[in-house]
């Protein structure tokens, strides 16, 4: 969206993101491996913050999702 919405972005490298994607899903595929509960519980935290009910995914914008994380808990 912001690259359709801003014009584009110089720093917009696909190569580097083809190769982000890759480790992520290598990354999920090793944690499927070692625990599939563990997993499906991710996503399925994941899901419900960003598609947690169909009133919010009409309504709330991407930034307004982020008040659903705990970010200050999070390491920098």
């Amino acid at each position: 969206m912001d690259f359709s919405t801003n014009g584009g972005s110089p720093e917009l490298n696909s190569y580097a993101s083809a190769s982000i994607y890759e480790r992520l899903i290598k990354f999920i595929e090793a944690l499927f491996q070692q625990s599939p509960r563990k997993c499906h519980k991710l996503f399925s935290q994941l899901y419900d913050i960003v598609y947690g009910s169909k009133k919010a995914c009409e309504e709330e914008s991407g930034a307004s999702m982020l008040m659903h994380l705990d970010l200050d808990a999070m390491d920098d």
